[in-house]
């Protein structure tokens, strides 16, 4: 014996509310992954895509292949080939030469979005690093070497 055509048809239509509600939910929250699924089946792409494209273009054209650099996970792929690659902030005994950070977007991890604000704001009053370069949330620091002065 089956269902009845208004046994299936309730079943059906709770399946529908259901993954509509999900999917509603997935929207309406940016930290949920799939909030992105088919996102790019109805989006055009904005400006602001490109001008970051194209600033972080500009930071890979800054940092030497002989540099040692730490940045934000989400460019460390996108910076290989330079002498030293190290997560942000870096466990290294010697300072590495550039970070690449970046607050707006891409993957701050291991710290969280607030916590790597809160390092921006203190490299850019802290000596040792200064800012050389911003464009579109991307913070290119490059570090100073401290002076040192016989007596």
């Amino acid at each position: 014996m089956g269902l009845s055509r208004y046994e299936r048809a309730v079943l059906i239509a709770w399946g529908v509310m259901l993954i509509a509600s999900v999917h509603l939910t997935a929207w309406a929250d940016p930290a949920v992954p799939l909030r992105r699924l088919g996102h790019h089946l109805f989006v055009q792409p904005v400006g602001s895509s490109a001008a970051r494209y194209e600033a972080f273009q500009e930071v890979k054209r800054r940092i030497g292949p002989e540099d040692s650099v730490a940045g934000s996970s989400g460019f460390l792929a996108h910076l290989a080939g330079r002498r030293e690659i190290y997560s942000y902030p870096p466990a290294a005994d010697k300072p590495p030469d550039w970070l690449v950070l970046s607050s707006e977007f891409g993957n701050p991890w291991p710290l969280t979005r607030t916590e790597t604000k809160k390092h921006l704001m203190r490299l850019q009053l802290e000596e040792g690093y200064g800012v050389v370069w911003q464009r579109e949330g991307i913070y290119l620091f490059e570090r100073h070497e401290q002076e040192t002065f016989d007596r």
